[in-house]
C-alpha cells in the first residue's frame, strides 16, 4: 500500500510526501509538500456509509471553533471522498486537516492543564453531537462499551490464571451493576475510542502542555456519553505516578461544561477498569491474530500494570473525589450542614463524657513530631509511647483535623512506585484518645447506615456511620465513628434509630481497633451518601477539595474549629517575614520554594509531609538526621558540651580514628567549627611555616565565608559584587577538559606547564607563594574531574617553588568519590594541609585541618590556638559517628556503586539529547554539562531542568561559571532505586517541548 499511496495522493496534490502512520484496519499517512494533512485509505470493503458518517461528523463539529478536530480536505475533483484501485481491489480515500502536537501516548509532559483540557473538549464535543444524526452511528462495534461483554469468551487467551481471574472479577461486576447503567442512559453520537493515540498534545507559549487535538472517529457509534468519559479516562490514567490526580483533573474540566449525575459520576472508575479489561483480553487475541503487528498490543504493557496495581486505589474514596469535580457539589446541602452545625455548638450531646476543653492536644506533624522515628515505617509502640507518657488515668488526648503525619506508611497511602512518589498524610478527621471501653454517645440523633468490624492492622476495627438530617429540610450529612468495640457493633442493626446523647458503642482496645492506641477517629461527611468506605487521609495536594466533603467536626464536639484543627504558618508568610529580617541576597532555591521540616537519610519532607528524594546536599554526608549519629549528638548534649581546655576522651577518639583514614605523613590534627574556619586556619599554618604571604588560587574556587577565604575564591571575588583580586592572590586556570583551554590526551601536561609558567613568573617579580590551595575536584567550577596526573604535577611544581599544597576536601573528601577516600589520591597527589568541613559532623559544625607534626610545630609561636566549638564533646561525637557509619554501612562502596551507576545511565542520556555536552564524575560527586545548539553554555535549559526535578520531587542544583552544569552530590546512603528514579525523571523532561526551546 505504501508504494500505491503516492499516486493516491495525487488526488489531491500533485507532489507530496508520505509518511507512513499506524492503524489497526485502515491505512494513514502523513502528507506534506504542495498539500499537508492526512490521507486516509480504508481497507477494500469498507462501506462507503461509514467514511460517509465520519465525513458528516467532522463537518458538524466544523462549526464549532472551540474544538479541536480535523476538517475534511476536499480533493483536486471537489470531492471529499475518493474510490481508488489497488492491486484489484477498490478502497475509499479521503483526507483531513493536520492538526498540531505529538500524540499523548508519546508525550511526557501532562501537567493539570492538559487534563483539564481534555475534560472541556470532551464535554463540548458531546454538546455538539447532541443532535447530530447519521445512520452509519447504528451499528455494532467490538469497542462499544455497552457490549463489553462479548470479549469474556476470549478472556482464556490471556494465559495467566491470575490476569485471567483478575479480568473476570471487572466483567462480573460490570454486568451486574453498569452495562444495565449504560444500557439506560440517553444514547448519542459519541467517539468510543479517544485513547491516548488520539489525543494530540501541543506546548503553548509559556510551555504548557495543551490539547491539540481530537482525532480518529472511525469508531463512533450512538452510545452514553458516560462510555465515552471511561474509554478517555482510561487511558489518561496509565504510566504515571498519581492517576487519580489525572482522572479528578479530566474530571473537573468535564463537569465545568456539562455535570454528571451522581450515578455516573460512581461509575467512572469500574468502567474505567472494563475498558482496561477490554483492552488486554483484545490484544491477548489479536496477538494470535496479527503476530507481527506490533500496533495491537501498543497499550497492553501499561494497561496491564494499571490493573495490577489498581488494588491499592480506594474506589469509595475515588468516587467521592469524583463527586467534588461537580461545581458546588456540596452547594446548598454543604452550606445548610454547616449552618445548622455553627448554629447548633454548643448544644450537641457530648460524644464522650469527659472535658474536651482541658485536653491534651497531640501534635503529629512532622515539622513537631519525631514519630514515627523511621518515616517510612510506622511502629505503633512509636505512639503509644507518645500517647501514654502524656495521658493518665481518664485524661483525653486530640489528635487534630487537617494535620499531616509521617505515621501512614503502609503502601494503600503511597501513589507510586517511590517512597517520594504521591503518599497521602493529611488526616481529615479528629481522633479523641482515652481508655478503651470508653462509652460514645450520639451528638445529635441519627439512623445507623453502617456497622461493621474490619480486621486487621492499622484497620478501624469496629465502624460505624450515622446518618442525620437538618431539622426543617431534607439535607442529610453523616458522622463516622472508627476503632470502636467489636461487640457494640455487631449489636447495631442497619436502620436502627439513635437517640441525642444515646451511647451506641464505646472505644475498642489494642487487639480490636486495628492495634492503635484506644481513641476515636470521628469524621463528619457531607455528600457521603451511599459510599461506605471513606478515605480518613489524603493527599496534602487535595485537601482543599476533601474539606467541602469533610469539614472540620469540631462543632459536634462543642469545640471552636481552632481547638482541633490544625493551623501552620503558609510558607509564604514565612518567606516573607524572611525577607524583612535578613539581607536581599540570602537565596532560596527553586522558582517555587520549598519548606522543608524533617529529614531521613537521602529524603526530605516539606511541611505538608510530601517526601523529596535528595540528590543534591552534599553535607549530611551519610543521611539526614541518620539515627546513629542522632543518637550519639543527643546523649553527648545531654552528658556534656564543653571546649578543648578540659580533657576530653572524644578528642583523641575522634583525631585517632580519622588520621586513620590518611596517609601516615598526615598526623596532626585541629578541630574548628567549619570549612571557612578550617581554611582559614590552613592559611595561616602554610604562611607561618614558608614566611610567605601570596596564594595560588583555581578560577572559581570556592574556600568560605570570612572575609579571607572570599578573597581565595574566585567564584566570589570575580564576579557580581565581589571586590576583585587581591595582589597577593594569583589565579590559574581550572582544569577542565571539556570547556578550558586545553582538551585531548595532553591536557594535564599543558595545565602543569601553565601552573609552572606563572611561578617562574611570580619568582621573576619577587612574588614568595605562601601555598596553592584548591578544591582536588572543583565543584563549584561545575564538578570538574582534572585530568590524570594534573594534580601530582601541581603540587610537585609549587612544592619546588617553597609553598605548601592545600587540598580542600570539604566536598569531595571521606567516601564521596567512592573506595579512594580523598580527592588527592584520587589524583595520586600528597598534600601537605587538607580541609575538611560540615559533611564531616553530618551537618553537626565541624571542621577539621589536618596536616604534617612539623607543620603543626611551627604554627606554635606562643600565641595559643582555641576555637570555642571546635573538638567539643559534642563536635567529636558526631564525627565519631559519622565515622562510624561510613564503616558500617560500606558507604564508599555504595558511593562507587551508584555514582557508576548514575554515570552510566547519564552517558546514555547524552548519546540521546545534544544537550547534554559533557558527563563527568567519580563516587557521589557527578555533574553534566548542557550546551546550547550553538555550543553556548545552557543556562536556562539547568534552570528548567533542576526546577522540574524539584516538580517530580527530586532535588538537585546547578553550578559552574555559566550555572549550567548539573550538580548531583547526594548523602552517600543514596541508592540504585534512587539513581533509577533520578534518571527515569530526566529522561522524561529531557524530552520536554519547553526544554527545546531553550536549547
Amino acid at each position: 500500500m505504501e508504494k500505491d499511496a503516492n499516486q493516491i495522493a495525487k488526488y489531491w496534490a500533485g507532489e507530496v510526501c508520505l509518511e507512513k502512520l499506524p492503524g489497526e484496519y485502515d491505512y494513514n499517512f502523513k502528507a506534506g509538500g504542495s498539500v499537508s494533512g492526512i490521507l486516509k485509505v480504508m481497507h477494500s470493503g469498507c462501506p462507503l456509509e461509514t467514511v460517509d458518517m465520519q465525513v458528516a461528523l467532522l463537518n458538524h463539529l466544523s462549526k464549532y471553533s472551540e474544538l479541536p478536530t480535523p476538517t475534511v480536505i476536499r480533493s483536486n475533483q471537489g470531492n471529499e471522498v475518493e474510490r481508488v484501485t489497488v492491486a484489484d481491489a477498490e478502497h475509499l480515500a479521503w483526507m483531513i486537516s493536520l492538526l498540531p502536537g505529538k500524540t499523548f501516548a508519546g508525550h511526557k509532559v501532562t501537567g493539570k492543564m492538559l487534563m483539564h483540557d481534555i475534560g472541556v473538549a470532551l464535554a463540548q464535543m458531546h454538546l455538539a453531537l447532541q443532535e447530530f444524526e447519521h445512520s452509519g452511528l447504528d451499528r455494532q462495534l467490538k469497542w462499544d462499551l455497552k457490549a463489553a461483554d462479548q470479549f469474556e469468551a476470549d478472556v482464556p487467551l490471556i494465559k495467566d490464571a491470575a490476569r485471567i481471574e483478575l479480568v473476570r472479577r471487572i466483567f462480573k461486576v460490570y454486568k451486574r451493576h453498569y452495562q444495565p447503567l449504560l444500557k439506560s442512559l440517553p444514547q448519542q453520537a459519541i467517539h468510543n475510542d479517544l485513547n491516548d493515540y488520539n489525543i494530540l498534545v501541543s506546548t503553548d507559549e509559556n510551555g504548557a502542555s495543551r490539547l491539540g487535538g481530537i482525532i480518529d472517529f472511525g469508531d463512533a457509534v450512538y452510545g452514553p456519553v458516560l462510555a465515552d468519559i471511561a474509554i478517555t479516562a482510561a487511558y489518561l490514567v496509565l504510566g504515571c505516578d498519581n492517576p487519580i490526580a489525572r482522572l479528578t483533573e479530566f474530571f473537573t474540566g468535564y463537569q465545568t461544561v456539562r455535570a454528571l449525575t451522581t450515578a455516573e459520576t460512581d461509575a467512572v472508575w469500574p468502567l474505567l477498569l472494563t475498558r482496561l479489561a477490554v483492552s488486554v483480553t483484545n490484544s491477548a487475541a489479536m496477538k494470535l491474530e496479527k503476530p507481527d503487528d506490533p500496533y495491537v498490543v501498543v497499550s497492553e504493557a501499561p494497561a496491564w500494570q494499571f490493573l495490577e496495581n489498581c488494588h491499592r486505589y480506594n474506589e469509595s474514596a475515588i468516587q467521592l473525589r469524583l463527586r467534588l469535580t461537580r461545581p458546588h457539589s456540596v452547594g446548598s446541602a454543604g452550606a445548610a450542614v454547616q449552618e445548622f452545625l455553627h448554629g447548633n455548638r454548643g448544644k450537641f450531646a457530648g460524644i464522650i463524657e469527659q472535658n474536651l476543653s482541658t485536653a491534651v492536644t497531640f501534635d503529629f506533624s512532622p515539622a513537631q513530631s519525631s514519630v514515627p522515628a523511621d518515616p517510612f515505617k510506622f511502629k505503633l509502640q512509636d505512639m503509644f509511647a507518645l500517647v501514654s507518657d502524656s495521658l493518665s488515668g481518664d485524661a483525653v488526648g486530640i489528635g487534630r483535623y487537617a494535620e499531616p503525619r509521617l505515621i501512614y506508611t503502609a503502601g494503600q497511602f503511597i501513589n507510586g512506585p517511590n517512597n517520594h512518589s504521591d503518599r497521602r498524610t493529611v488526616h481529615i478527621g479528629v481522633d479523641l484518645f482515652a481508655p478503651a471501653l470508653t462509652r460514645l454517645h450520639a451528638p445529635l440523633a441519627g439512623t445507623v447506615v453502617l456497622a461493621e468490624w474490619q480486621q486487621g492492622a492499622l484497620e478501624y476495627g469496629g465502624m460505624v456511620i450515622l446518618e442525620h438530617t437538618v431539622p426543617g429540610t431534607d439535607y442529610t450529612f453523616q458522622t463516622l465513628y472508627g476503632h470502636l468495640g467489636k461487640a457494640c457493633v455487631a449489636a447495631l442493626a442497619i436502620g436502627q434509630s439513635i437517640a441525642a446523647g444515646e451511647c451506641f458503642a464505646e472505644l475498642g482496645d489494642t487487639n480490636e481497633n486495628g492495634g492503635w492506641s484506644p481513641h476515636l477517629h470521628l469524621q463528619l461527611g457531607i455528600h457521603t451518601s451511599g459510599i461506605a468506605d471513606w478515605p480518613g487521609v489524603v493527599l496534602p495536594d487535595e485537601l482543599d477539595q476533601w474539606q467541602q466533603m469533610f469539614p472540620n467536626p469540631a462543632a459536634l464536639l462543642n469545640l471552636p474549629d481552632d481547638a482541633i484543627g490544625y493551623l501552620s504558618e503558609a510558607p509564604e508568610s514565612i518567606t516573607h517575614r524572611r525577607k524583612k529580617v535578613t539581607a536581599p541576597n540570602l537565596k532560596l532555591s527553586y522558582s517555587q520554594p520549598v519548606q522543608m521540616v524533617r529529614g531521613w537519610k537521602q529524603y526530605l519532607f516539606d511541611n505538608a509531609g510530601r517526601c523529596y528524594l535528595d540528590a543534591y546536599n552534599n553535607v549530611p554526608h551519610v543521611g539526614h538526621c541518620h539515627p546513629h549519629v542522632t543518637a550519639a549528638i543527643k546523649k553527648q548534649v545531654g552528658l556534656l558540651s564543653t571546649n578543648t581546655r578540659y580533657v576530653n576522651k572524644g578528642l583523641p577518639d575522634y583525631a585517632e580514628a580519622l588520621l586513620a583514614r590518611f596517609p601516615a605523613e598526615l598526623d596532626t590534627c585541629f578541630l574548628v567549627s567549619s570549612g571557612s574556619e578550617a581554611n582559614e586556619i590552613a592559611l595561616r599554618l602554610a604562611r607561618q611555616f614558608t614566611g610567605a604571604t601570596d596564594v595560588l588560587v583555581s578560577e572559581s574556587g570556592y574556600h568560605g565565608i570570612t572575609q579571607t577565604c572570599i578573597d581565595i575564591s574566585q567564584y566570589k571575588f570575580g564576579r557580581t559584587g565581589g571586590d576583585g583580586q587581591k595582589d597577593w592572590v594569583h589565579v590559574i586556570d581550572v582544569p577542565d577538559t571539556y570547556r578550558g583551554r586545553h582538551k585531548g590526551e595532553g591536557a594535564a601536561q599543558a595545565y602543569i606547564n601553565d601552573v609552572t609558567a606563572q611561578l617562574n613568573s611570580l619568582s621573576r617579580r619577587g612574588r614568595k607563594l605562601a601555598c596553592f590551595i584548591s578544591e582536588p575536584f572543583p565543584s563549584v567550577a561545575g564538578q570538574v574531574i582534572p585530568p590524570d596526573g594534573y594534580l601530582a604535577g601541581v603540587y610537585d611544581a609549587v612544592r619546588s617553588s617553597g609553598a605548601l599544597n592545600i587540598a580542600d576536601e570539604v566536598q569531595t573528601g571521606l567516601g564521596r568519590l567512592g573506595r579512594c577516600n580523598w580527592g588527592f589520591s584520587y589524583q595520586g597527589a600528597m598534600p601537605d594541609i587538607v580541609v575538611l568541613g560540615k559533611p564531616a559532623g553530618n551537618g553537626h559544625p565541624l571542621g577539621v585541618v589536618v596536616t604534617r607534626r612539623e607543620i603543626a610545630d611551627a604554627f606554635a609561636t606562643g600565641m595559643e590556638f582555641f576555637s570555642t566549638f571546635g573538638g567539643s564533646n559534642v563536635a567529636c561525637a558526631a564525627g565519631l559517628a559519622v565515622l562510624d557509619v561510613l564503616e558500617q554501612e560500606q558507604l564508599a562502596d555504595n558511593a562507587e556503586v551508584v555514582g557508576s551507576h548514575i554515570l552510566r545511565g547519564l552517558e546514555d542520556l547524552a548519546a540521546q539529547y545534544a544537550l547534554i555536552g559533557d558527563v563527568r564524575g567519580a563516587g557521589l560527586f557527578l555533574g553534566a554539562d548542557l550546551n546550547r545548539t550553538d555550543n553556548t553554555p545552557a543556562t536556562d535549559a539547568a534552570a528548567y531542568i533542576v526546577n522540574r526535578l524539584r516538580d517530580y520531587r527530586i532535588l538537585i542544583g546547578s553550578d559552574g561559571p555559566h550555572d549550567n552544569v548539573l550538580k548531583i552530590r547526594p548523602p552517600l546512603c543514596f541508592s540504585i532505586e534512587n539513581a533509577d528514579a533520578l534518571l527515569n525523571a530526566l529522561a522524561d523532561i529531557l524530552d520536554e517541548e519547553p526544554l527545546r526551546k531553550l536549547c
